[in-house]
């Protein structure tokens, strides 16, 4: 469990966080949802250790490394897509090794056969999946996304998704991650917070009983879903 005790943060007079509380079980995907600029890039920077915070506790992730899934892909511009995955792997692993796995998560998103080209040489949801690729490749415990499908089209953002979904299943990492899409929050989600205000709170928290297999858009309890989530949030 990572337990977030008590957390105070702020930029000279702007306080975004105050005797900031959370737990978040171990295992799990954990949805971060609310308007723009109440904290949450904030809340994941501090548990990434990107960034200080002024009071409180972070419990659960000081013996843990951390894979990071920024909004921007940050991929290595001058190294080929083989060996941006390379460089995460070269510390923690053999030369051989870091071999076997860069092939078997770049042939998991379907990017095997472009592993000598260079980021520019390719579009933007074939370096969100690198992006993925690598961060399920470095044997971190918890992975931190930054709306990691933003200004993705429909069709390649929920192919992201299931491949995304279908990774986690085979090593249930504990996730953390930021969206403002409802669709995705409820597509991935075991449970999603509902945050507001600044300095920031816990505005509501949604616990997603349905099974990956039940969760299409737009079927029945899915709407419900949506539907309470946006009461919560005050779109309805």
């Amino acid at each position: 469990m990572i337990q977030i005790k008590h957390v105070s943060k702020a930029y000279d007079n702007l306080e975004v966080l105050k005797d900031f509380s959370l737990d978040i079980q171990s295992g799990e995907i954990i949805g971060l949802t609310g308007p723009s600029g109440c904290g949450k890039t904030t809340l994941l920077n501090i548990i990434a250790g990107l960034e200080d915070f002024d009071k409180g506790s972070i419990i659960g992730v000081d013996k843990k490394d951390t894979s990071y899934i920024f909004q921007e892909t940050r991929l290595l511009p001058w190294e080929t897509l083989e060996n941006n995955i390379l460089f995460v792997l070269k510390s923690r692993y053999t030369f051989d090794e870091s071999i076997v796995l860069t092939k078997q998560f770049l042939k998991f998103v379907n990017l095997y056969e472009y592993k000598d080209y260079l980021p520019s040489q390719l579009s933007g949801g074939m370096k969100q999946r690198a992006s993925i690729a690598r961060a399920f490749a470095y044997p971190s415990q918890v992975l931190l996304m930054d709306e990691p499908f933003k200004g993705l089209d429909y069709d390649l953002k929920y192919s992201l998704i299931h491949a995304f979904i279908s990774l986690w299943e085979k090593n249930k990492k504990t996730v953390l991650f930021v969206t403002h899409d409802l669709d995705e929050a409820i597509l991935m989600s075991n449970t999603i917070y509902v945050l507001d205000g600044r300095p920031m709170v816990v505005k509501n928290k949604t616990k997603i009983s349905m099974s990956r297999q039940e969760r299409i858009i737009n079927n029945e309890t899915f709407a419900k879903y949506k539907y309470i989530l946006k009461r919560k949030i005050g779109l309805l």
